[in-house]
């Protein structure tokens, strides 16, 4: 493999490690190891020689709510605009199909990777990273088949969920350039919240109320983002307050920091986001309440619209004046979009 071809594989692990390690996911400290395969006969058409399924690194965390250590068997892909298309996404999903239905039962695999036999899953993560950011299509029309080209007068065919060999509970994520992009820009706000000593790096955890049918079985202060977190319209962020003998004397108040991933654009998603946040009992003076815009489409006057809800929720609700200060007291960003790139004349990255 030439030099240039081995750095851009390289990069998708580079900033999924960056990633992840701001979301407090851990790592198995084995990478791109192949394990035996449990089904050669199912799984390989060849029924000659040695198979075995390929592993590109594993990520694990412990999920409050199902209450199971998810590990994440992950392929990290690194393409150009040009590459990604429906046959090698379809060859990849097919791929870890295979690999976590084995790993289920494979001795190899849990030997490497289990950190403990208590409850747990393994789960198919693929990681499509575009090394040149100038990837600008619906990546899911690869499945709808709106992104794949019709042949021979034939409507085009997207990549059909029920034809890869996924058993029953098995479940694959999907992390996809558009969705990257968003986590690098909610992971360089967290830095810079760090730079800025609202709090210090790690001090932090991934808020997880108890819900009307499942209760949370985690008081952590270390929480982890789950995959589920990071992927729903809005993530909370919890920290303590910063102690001030560290920073001459500065106070940072105890607060929450929500990353929104949508576009913003009807004042009702924020009424709606408003009303969570106040039924959490997270509206209080006493907390320093941040949003944070981080999707890469937001809506142009998202700020007035925004206004709009914490002016429609003040009426509203009847709140008193107390309240109605927290509302207005709510710190709302728009974060710029964040890329990381790779520059084919330089070998090396480049932030957008």
């Amino acid at each position: 493999m030439g030099g240039e071809r081995a750095n851009i594989c390289k990069m998708a692990g580079t900033i999924a490690e960056d990633i992840f390690d701001f979301f407090k996911w851990k790592k198995i400290i084995i990478d791109d190891e192949n394990f035996d395969c449990c089904d050669t006969e199912g799984h390989f058409q060849s029924k000659d020689g040695q198979h075995g399924h390929p592993v590109d690194v594993v990520y694990y965390y412990y999920d409050p709510y199902i209450k199971k250590t998810v590990y994440l068997n992950t392929d990290l892909k690194s393409y150009s605009a040009s590459s990604i298309g429906a046959t090698p996404i379809r060859k990849a999903l097919i791929s870890l199909s295979k690999a976590i239905d084995c790993a289920r039962f494979s001795p190899m695999w849990q030997d490497r990777y289990l950190k403990s036999i208590d409850r747990w899953e393994v789960r198919g993560f693929l990681f499509v990273y575009n090394h040149d950011g100038d990837y600008d299509k619906n990546f899911y029309g690869y499945f709808d088949g709106s992104n794949v080209a019709a042949a021979g007068g034939k409507k085009a065919r997207g990549i059909s969920f029920s034809s890869l060999p996924l058993k029953k509970g098995q479940k694959i994520h999907i992390a996809e350039p558009q969705m990257i992009n968003y986590m690098t820009t909610v992971v360089d706000d967290i830095r810079t919240l760090v730079c800025d000593g609202v709090f210090k790096k790690h001090k932090y955890e991934f808020f997880y109320p108890d819900k009307t049918r499942v209760k949370s079985s985690s008081d952590s202060k270390n929480n982890a983002a789950t995959i589920e977190s990071i992927f729903a319209p809005f993530m909370l962020i919890k920290h303590p307050e910063k102690n001030r003998r560290e920073d001459n004397g500065k106070k940072y108040n105890a607060g929450y920091v929500v990353y929104y991933n949508r576009k913003g654009s009807n004042y009702l998603e924020f009424v709606y986001l408003l009303d969570m946040l106040s039924n959490l009992q997270i509206l209080d003076p006493s907390n320093k309440i941040r949003i944070r815009m981080a999707a890469s489409d937001t809506f142009t006057e998202t700020r007035a619209v925004f206004n709009r809800a914490v002016d429609a929720c003040i009426e509203g609700w009847g709140v008193s004046e107390e309240r109605a200060f927290a509302l207005k007291q709510i710190d709302f960003k728009v974060l710029v979009p964040s890329k990381k790139t790779f520059s084919k004349e330089q070998i090396g990255w480049r932030t957008q």
